[in-house]
């Protein structure tokens, strides 16, 4: 059985916005914003933030800009699966305008 994912980079993305607007005190609205913007609201709990929150900033120590890092790697993401789809439907070339 194929375990889900629940913290991507999306998940983070919207934590760490989300601690950017409300501080590491208030993780009731934090987890409340997590849980209207991802696909499993329950796993989102206060607790489950803080503990994720808190992993990042071990990951990410001495790196001020760690929330640019994970916008790009969620960027680069976005672009394979972009890839992925135009190859599962046989798209090679690019749009052009008519």
């Amino acid at each position: 059985m194929k375990k889900k994912r629940v913290w991507g980079t999306w998940e983070e993305l919207i934590l760490g916005g989300a601690v950017v607007r409300h501080g590491t005190h208030h993780w009731d609205l934090i987890s409340d914003e997590l849980r209207t913007r991802t696909l499993y609201p329950l796993f989102f709990t206060p607790e489950a933030c803080r503990a994720r929150y808190e992993d990042l900033q071990q990951r990410y120590t001495g790196c001020k800009y760690w929330y640019n890092e994970l916008r790009d790697r969620r960027v680069a993401e976005l672009k394979r699966e972009l890839e992925k789809s135009e190859e599962t439907i046989g798209f090679t070339g690019s749009f052009s305008a008519v």
